[in-house]
């Protein structure tokens, strides 16, 4: 018989389980089950990961048959767990795979993802082979665990506003993990608004961040923190990903580590 397999996404302290059920279909674990209990959602990993992994092989080692643990997540909190089992839970046949991290970036047409992408993957080493598709681009390296996807810049109109959200949900059903939307200016539609806070609401499992992409100085992280509050804590983060060159000198890149760490916890993924 199949090994029972759990899924679980790491998203700033908080833990989101999914079991797969008998149609192969990832689903939220009840509110039956003990992990569904605030003190193993909200939690520091490696605070309680020993009390998870019990929970795990008590509650979803159906018929013996181990447990597959897929993880999404930072690689330092992946190698806590696979710690704790080799410590723990050595004769419980649970084993921990990382799954990918991928990552939808959005904005509108100009606002700075091809860019941020070059930066971020500059930052962290890593040398990507692009694919073109119909709705957007993706980026991925031969070996490692992340895939980006760029969307489209997107047009302020009913037609490009439905193609983009299709294409958004189109990936959420792929798995991604991290929605990363990009803002050029200080000025945000509407629109833009509700996609970002729908995304959060809907799927409090992804990694949902915006970046300002051309925040010149340090200083807008005000804004920053005035946006985060009107999209209920969304993290947003300036950034200047290149140096910028004006007519009374050179303004230094910054912030592109900040977002890495946002995405990855930091580290170096694959």
């Amino acid at each position: 018989m199949d090994r029972n397999k759990i899924k679980m996404i790491s998203n700033n302290n908080c833990i989101f389980y999914y079991f797969l059920n008998e149609n192969g279909e990832w689903m939220r674990i009840p509110n039956s089950s003990v992990l569904s209990r605030k003190e193993y959602m909200q939690v520091v990993l490696q605070e309680k990961i020993r009390d998870i992994l019990k929970a795990i092989a008590d509650g979803y080692n159906m018929g013996n048959r181990g447990v597959d643990i897929f993880f999404e997540g930072t690689n330092q909190e992946y190698y806590i767990i696979q710690s704790a089992i080799e410590e723990f839970f050595p004769e419980e046949n649970i084993v921990c795979t990382q799954k990918s991290t991928k990552i939808a970036v959005v904005g509108k047409v100009g606002s700075g993802k091809t860019v941020l992408i070059e930066e971020v993957n500059n930052y962290m080493g890593s040398m990507f082979e692009m694919t073109c598709m119909d709705s957007y681009i993706v980026y991925q390296e031969k070996g490692s665990n992340c895939v980006w996807y760029e969307l489209h810049g997107m047009d302020i109109d009913q037609e490009s506003v439905k193609d983009t959200k299709q294409t958004i949900y189109h990936l959420i059903e792929e798995g991604i993990t991290v929605f990363l939307y990009c803002i050029f200016s200080s000025k945000i539609e509407s629109i833009e608004k509700n996609i970002i806070l729908q995304i959060k609401e809907e799927h409090p499992e992804i990694v949902v961040l915006v970046v300002l992409t051309a925040s010149i100085c340090k200083e807008d992280g005000g804004y920053a923190e005035n946006l985060s509050r009107e999209l209920k804590n969304v993290k947003v983060i300036p950034v200047l990903a290149r140096e910028l060159k004006t007519k009374y000198g050179v303004i230094s890149s910054y912030g592109v580590d900040n977002v890495a760490k946002a995405i990855f916890g930091g580290t170096r993924v694959g």
